[in-house]
């Protein structure tokens, strides 16, 4: 029965070990019933069972063990792998990080196969020439493909109390992956252009704000973190040193903002020195998420500092523009032109954007995102 059996401490530590809850509930079992299962032993190594073993040594109960054959230790470790992932009760988490420890096995067998005559091998050989090896990882841990990709960059840069969580069930991979995405884009060191010189008449501005989200287990920062990096409202408000030196004496403002930020837009207006005059709202074609409401419209707040500068004429009428206009959404935060159009048409030039995206004909523009 019990013959010398070995202990590979790298074979050993290869499978997460078994909660405390699920070693008691194991030692239990064994005491009550025996150890049902047999050991599997390859040559005279240990390579599944390592719980039952040391259960068994200590308590002195008999256990049977099967051989497997397998022509060296890389095919040892890929059996230890594969069989945990069809065998364990374990985590998403945890079940791809096994699957990934089998990604350069995969890899050296489908170079080694590279060249080779396929009508000679075996079949089991044959996959690995043409395998794929993301899919066939992401297969054996029961995920897709950009899930695993999550893992690799959750498994790179998560602390190791976030680890700790997702090993336990307690954090899921999107919810730590985003969460990991919102750090890196906020910790980002952007360089941040050096602001233009001159007075402008007209600032159009699309700040990126910083935007918290009511949940079921409290508040959390929004989406837009996901894109691109944001301000707090406060840091936005900051910049009124600077806007004071770019708004000509009389100018307008126009400033966007989503629906629940239209407040601190507000704040953000008086405090840049300009009186609000009145709101022009976008109607999309297509919602985004809201807070009880899908939101189907963005505004864009008109201000005004100093004297009102004189109406724009054409064909000898007054141009007055609309509080409002239908166009197709685009990528995330991405404006309509028409906006620009409709500013170009009202107020007076010199224009400056302040946040911009891409660089627009008859206009100076700022942002960290121009191209």
């Amino acid at each position: 029965m019990n013959k010398t059996i070995r202990v590979d401490a790298e074979f050993k530590t290869l499978i997460p070990p078994l909660s405390a809850e699920e070693l008691y509930g194991l030692e239990r079992s064994i005491l009550q019933e025996g150890c049902r299962d047999a050991l599997v032993i390859w040559k005279s190594t240990l390579i599944d069972g390592h719980n039952r073993y040391q259960i068994c040594k200590q308590h002195n109960i008999k256990f049977k063990t099967i051989q497997v054959d397998l022509k060296n230790r890389a095919e040892a470790r890929e059996w230890i792998l594969v069989n945990a992932l069809s065998k364990r009760n374990l985590t998403p988490f945890e079940k791809v990080l096994l699957a990934l420890e089998l990604e350069n096995i995969f890899k050296d067998k489908a170079r080694l196969n590279q060249g080779k005559r396929t009508d000679l091998l075996q079949n089991s050989a044959k996959g690995f020439k043409s395998m794929d090896t993301r899919e066939e990882i992401a297969k054996l841990a029961g995920v897709s493909h950009d899930t695993v990709m999550k893992v690799k960059k959750i498994k790179k840069l998560a602390s190791d109390e976030l680890l700790s969580k997702l090993k336990n069930g307690k954090r899921t991979i999107r919810s730590a992956y985003e969460e990991i995405k919102v750090d890196i884009i906020i910790n980002n060191n952007h360089k941040i252009p050096k602001l233009p010189k001159g007075k402008f008449r007209t600032i159009y501005a699309d700040p990126p704000w910083q935007i918290c989200q009511p949940t079921k287990s409290g508040w959390k920062w929004g989406t837009p973190q996901l894109h691109y990096k944001t301000m707090k409202t406060d840091k936005i408000i900051a910049l009124k040193t600077e806007i004071e030196k770019l708004s000509a004496p009389q100018s307008h403002l126009y400033l966007w903002t989503t629906n629940n930020m239209i407040p601190d837009a507000i704040k953000v207006m008086e405090a840049w020195g300009f009186e609000y005059i009145t709101m022009i709202t976008w109607f999309k074609n297509k919602h985004s998420m809201g807070q009880y409401y899908f939101g189907y419209t963005e505004h864009c707040l008109m201000g005004r500092k100093g004297k009102p500068l004189p109406f724009k004429y054409k064909n000898g009428k007054k141009i007055l523009g609309k509080t409002g206009f239908n166009a197709d959404k685009g990528k995330h935060s991405e404006k309509p032109e028409i906006m620009r159009k409709m500013i170009e048409e009202v107020s007076h030039p010199p224009y400056l954007e302040l946040f911009a995206r891409k660089k627009n004909k008859g206009w100076t523009t700022w942002g960290n995102e121009l191209g």
